[in-house]
């Protein structure tokens, strides 16, 4: 894996909604995260599979560490001063990691749906 300096999440290029989420999470991470579609980065990370990058967000830090789906999503913005209370909930409270990762994932297999009806409201 080539060296990065700060922590890169990389999404789904050609999805509006995951666009959209990242526009909003780049407005809350400032200049903390780095963010690029897996379109673009995907030859720089050999070892993450294509069916991941399809899959969900992956977080990639400086130190090699790779995180995916909804504790990607956590780590993100615990990256931001008083933003880190999801991944505390996450790591601490009882299934509330793997209800975040069914929830991850079903937005992320229904994400044309979502995108249509938040786009209509």
């Amino acid at each position: 894996m080539p060296p990065i300096e700060k922590p890169l999440l990389i999404y789904d290029g050609d999805c509006q909604l995951c666009t959209r989420l990242v526009r909003r999470g780049q407005h809350i991470t400032k200049d903390r995260v780095d963010y690029a579609p897996f379109q673009e980065t995907a030859p720089r990370f050999p070892e993450i599979a294509q069916a991941r990058f399809e899959a969900s967000v992956q977080l990639v830090l400086p130190s090699g560490e790779i995180f995916e789906g909804a504790e990607a999503v956590f780590r993100t913005l615990a990256m931001v001063p008083g933003r880190g209370r999801a991944l505390r909930c996450y790591r601490k409270i009882p299934g509330f990691a793997w209800l975040s990762e069914v929830g991850y994932r079903w937005v992320s297999r229904n994400r044309k749906t979502i995108s249509a009806w938040t786009r209509w409201l």
